[in-house]
């Protein structure tokens, strides 16, 4: 019960109401760096479903999240340390981009998937990997999964030479791991007026 209250609590910070995402880059205008109004900066995250050992994190880098699955753990780069990352404070109407470069050197049958937690999970979601900020609609095949309920693959990745089937990942190459509620007026015991709890896991073979 004293649980339940310090989360009540948690969900009634304010926060500034985001913009919707849903960029589309079809006219191929925009700078690669350009990002959509909406973008999650700095949130709290954690590793573990207790809340405690929360960190103030810079949300736009995919090393802050699933670099590590213990908070005083160091980080390490992709394909990143396997578990899961919560937030806490996930705006209704914002995104996560989690910028991340594919590094040289993977193993040549490297690959990859994201998931959508079942504890804490918030709302359903939809993932697109894409080269482009806020992207919602990449071009890539296997690229974009939408409506996401808890326990579901949000998204899978491969580099180019591994036989699995996925959204394919150039080594070298920046992408952005684009989140967003599919629908942000649903309803859920995670969620307050404008933010939501989430957790969203990464985890990698081999």
């Amino acid at each position: 019960m004293i649980f339940r209250v310090i989360i009540a609590s948690v969900l009634l910070v304010p926060i500034a109401r985001a913009q919707p995402a849903d960029a589309m880059f079809a006219d191929g205008f925009e700078a690669a760096s350009y990002c959509p109004p909406g973008r999650i900066g700095t949130t709290t995250v954690n590793w573990r479903y207790d809340g405690f050992d929360q960190r103030v994190v810079d949300a736009t880098q995919a090393i802050n999240i699933w670099g590590h699955n213990i908070a005083t753990a160091p980080l390490v780069d992709m394909p990143w340390a396997q578990g899961y990352a919560v937030f806490w404070y996930f705006p209704r109407d914002g995104y996560l981009a989690a910028e991340f470069t594919v590094p040289e050197g993977l193993s040549p049958d490297q690959r990859g998937m994201f998931s959508h937690g079942e504890t804490l999970p918030g709302l359903n979601v939809t993932m697109a990997i894409s080269p482009k900020c806020g992207d919602f609609h990449p071009t890539g095949a296997m690229c974009l999964v939408e409506n996401v309920s808890p326990g579901g693959i949000m998204g899978t990745w491969k580099v180019p030479t591994a036989s699995a089937q996925g959204c394919e990942l150039t080594p070298g190459q920046t992408y952005y791991a684009n989140v967003k509620f599919t629908d942000p007026t649903a309803d859920s015991y995670d969620c307050g007026s404008t933010q939501c709890r989430a957790s969203f896991q990464s985890n990698h073979t081999p």
